[in-house]
């Protein structure tokens, strides 16, 4: 069971300004990834990605370009959809940023499956 696996870096803008962000990490063997705001168990082969992690849309591109070859699914979980305290941020509007787009249409290319409830 993996909840999320990232690192924290502290990065500084040309005018000096600190900005933290997580740096995403996929794990070993993970076949489905759930975006979501709530703590829950993860099951053998689910990775959860919480919604209010300090990730920006290329991180998230990047994270998805070097998905494992095991993944199969991508569930955008409800709670992460809702701008709140929790999320702190429009995942949507993440998603539908277009680095993350061409990751998203290159992973259901290759078979892979996303989950987003309407």
């Amino acid at each position: 069971m993996v909840l999320w696996t990232a690192a924290q870096e502290i990065s500084s803008d040309p005018l000096g300004k600190e900005t933290y962000r997580e740096l995403l990490r996929w794990a070993g063997g993970t076949r489905v990834l759930t975006v979501t705001s709530v703590r829950e168990a993860a099951p053998e082969g689910v990775q959860i990605l919480d919604a209010g992690l300090p990730f920006s849309p290329e991180d998230l591109a990047a994270f998805l370009a070097a998905r494992p070859r095991s993944l199969e699914r991508i569930v955008i979980h409800e709670s992460a959809r809702t701008y709140d305290h929790r999320t702190l941020k429009l995942l949507m509007k993440v998603l539908d940023h277009a680095a993350v787009k061409r990751e998203l249409d290159a992973f259901r290319a290759s078979g892979g499956q996303l989950v987003i409830p309407q």
